[in-house]
């Protein structure tokens, strides 16, 4: 399931930057913005994206479902809301860095955790750049952090989406092995001797010499969880974007 994002629109932009008026008439408003994506966040966080419904939402805040659609002007709105909330609570715990490099190491992996507190944030389709206020400190602090390294400001953008699309691209694939195992509610080390099991059927070492080698072989034991290439790439990525500064000095 993936939800749409229509961009600029004035509703949206209002409603993340708190910018929308309250009502000068009528009943005094029982709810906050705040509440109502605080809540929506725990049924998306508990339940799954696919959960959440205006309807429940109302229910759990024992308000009638039309009441929401004077605070917020529809779902996708919501999730745009609580998407940056995801990622204003990755962010908040960033301290200073030494350098550029070590800033955006520490940024992928306050993101990998975000979206693995939050797997349904991976759901929500990024349909153009950043509305809300959290993305934009985040973007704003990254963009400073490669300031002075003799990039064009261009390129320090495709430096940060390079990171950041890495690790949505490994959460996609860490979230969704976690989701595995707790509907299995198998571990880690069972499901790795299954897929030995499997693998060792199926594949065959003169077709396929390199993936048996791999994948057929018999899971080790080891006290450190497969990272699914996120360290390798990411040090990879920042030894990149470190020649490529390195380059223009």
């Amino acid at each position: 399931m993936t939800a749409e994002n229509v961009g600029w629109d004035p509703l949206r932009v209002e409603l993340l930057w708190g910018l929308k008026e309250p009502p000068g008439r009528g009943p005094k408003p029982t709810l906050t913005v705040g509440q109502i994506v605080s809540a929506g966040i725990d049924i998306a966080d508990t339940d799954g994206l696919g959960a959440l419904s205006m309807q429940r939402l109302a229910k759990k805040l024992g308000v009638g479902t039309m009441t929401l659609y004077t605070y917020v002007p529809d779902k996708d709105a919501l999730l745009e809301v609580m998407l940056d909330r995801a990622y204003g609570a990755a962010i908040s715990s960033l301290i200073p860095a030494s350098g550029w490099r070590e800033y955006l190491e520490r940024v992928a992996n306050a993101l990998l955790r975000a979206y693995q507190l939050h797997p349904w944030a991976l759901q929500v389709f990024v349909g153009g750049p950043p509305l809300g206020p959290s993305q934009m400190h985040f973007l704003e602090a990254a963009l400073q952090a490669l300031n002075g390294c003799g990039l064009e400001p261009a390129e320090r953008l495709d430096a940060v989406m390079a990171v950041t699309s890495f690790v949505r691209g490994v959460a996609h694939i860490s979230v969704g092995i976690l989701e595995h195992e707790a509907r299995t509610g198998l571990t880690e080390d069972q499901l790795a001797v299954e897929h030995f099991k499997a693998y060792s059927r199926v594949l065959d070492p003169g077709a396929f010499p390199a993936t048996f080698e791999l994948l057929a072989a018999p899971p080790g034991e080891t006290d450190v969880a497969y990272d699914y290439g996120f360290e390798f790439g990411l040090q990879r990525i920042l030894d990149g974007i470190e020649a490529h500064i390195a380059a223009r000095s």
